[in-house]
């Protein structure tokens, strides 16, 4: 088989028998051992118990990976709540995979994505064809400077997300690598061979009209726009009295990437009230110029609906055999509301066609490449559909 490709959701409640269940069944009818098991579980789960589950049923010679999820997607699944895991196998003549791993990557950000670029290539003849990526968004590290060197030593499109909680406060996540979970770190798949694939993004925010510049900041802490503190400028704008996340995210700000008018949108992703400052996941030197963002409703739907529609048309009846989806987490429930999300999830299934494997991460940043580099995102939804 050219491409094998089968994706799982479950909803058990014991996390070791999840775990077997996902794996066991992303692997059925596979002709031999897929070459990796991507997996996620929701935080309510025994993250090890999990892993436990999984290899007791995997074969010798599949790789796993994978992190917690905020939510999970399935074909004709959307879940938030409870106790939630998803897997995909993916493998065939077709498909190479060489998988790898970094720790503290908050530390020496640049070292470490360097070391997990070579350590993805040191197995492949030349570059891959695209990375699979899941990180730590809570350890600080700045994802602008990792991206850049792991592009440097990779240089194909790099796809993917950040690991996740439940939506509300930002406690811990965790990567998959192996039959371990730990924090702090990024795990990637390299993908090679004959393989066909497509990606798509769209952005749910526009831009308020408002143009300032960011006159001191810290790495990825803006401490002033326009000369003034970074986090009275957000309540402001927001009409929050209070310096929480669940206020702040309602607001962003967009860096001009190109001179059709298009931005890279980055969010608050904490504040620091005794500095006036608002965190990102990825730095803004001083004197960059920024347009504050807000999300819309119909910006998110009509974004997804406008990118089913571009993809479709590109597949141009391909067989497509997965799909991975990488949809910011405050897009989801506490924005949209489940009814909305199922609607354009399944919109977007439709729009694609056929019965793929489908495995989708609720994610905390997403990665997406842009003007042929690999950019840090918010409020996005990144697709990376696999063909024959």
């Amino acid at each position: 088989m050219g491409v094998f490709a089968r994706s799982c959701f479950s909803t058990l409640v014991s996390s070791r028998e999840a775990g077997r269940k996902v794996a066991e069944e992303a692997i059925g009818g596979a002709d031999a051992a897929p070459a990796v098991l991507l997996a996620y579980a929701s935080v309510n789960h025994d993250q090890a118990g999990f892993l436990r589950g999984v290899h007791e049923v995997l074969p010798t010679g599949t790789a796993v990976l994978g992190c917690s999820a905020q939510g999970i997607m399935s074909r004709g699944v959307v879940a938030e709540d409870g106790y939630l895991a998803g897997a995909i196998a993916l493998g065939g003549s077709s498909l190479g995979v060489v998988t790898s791993h970094v720790e503290g990557i908050h530390v020496d950000s640049a070292a470490k994505g360097r070391d997990l670029g070579r350590s993805l290539c040191a197995d492949l003849s030349g570059s891959p064809r695209a990375v699979i990526l899941l990180y730590d968004p809570l350890c600080g590290a700045d994802m602008d400077v990792f991206l850049a060197s792991l592009f440097e030593e990779v240089r194909c499109p790099i796809i993917g997300g950040g690991a996740s909680q439940p939506h509300g406060p930002m406690v811990r996540t965790f990567q998959y690598y192996d039959d371990r979970a730990f924090s702090g770190g990024a795990v990637a798949v390299a993908l090679d061979g004959t393989f066909g694939m497509e990606t798509a993004v769209c952005h749910g925010t526009s831009p308020v009209g408002i143009e300032m510049i960011v006159t001191r900041a810290d790495g990825p802490m803006i401490l002033e726009l326009d000369g003034r503190p970074a986090l009275e400028v957000w309540q402001e704008m927001t009409s929050a009295g209070q310096p929480d996340l669940e206020n702040t995210a309602a607001l962003a700000v967009g860096i001009p990437a190109d001179d059709d008018g298009l931005y890279l949108v980055r969010a608050a992703f904490g504040t620091d009230a005794a500095l006036g400052g608002v965190l990102l996941q990825a730095s803004l030197p001083t004197g960059t110029p920024v347009m504050l963002h807000h999300r819309t409703i119909e910006g998110v739907l009509g974004g997804t609906t406008a990118m089913a529609r571009d993809l479709s048309a590109r597949l141009g009846g391909r067989k497509v055999r997965a799909v991975l989806g990488f949809e910011c987490g405050a897009r989801t429930a506490s924005f949209l509301g489940h009814d909305r999300v199922m609607r354009e999830n399944l919109e977007l299934q439709d729009a694609i066609g056929g019965d793929p494997a489908w495995l989708g991460l609720l994610a905390w940043g997403e990665l997406y490449p842009l003007g042929g580099r690999p950019q840090f995102h918010n409020y996005t939804y990144p697709i990376l559909a696999i063909t024959d």
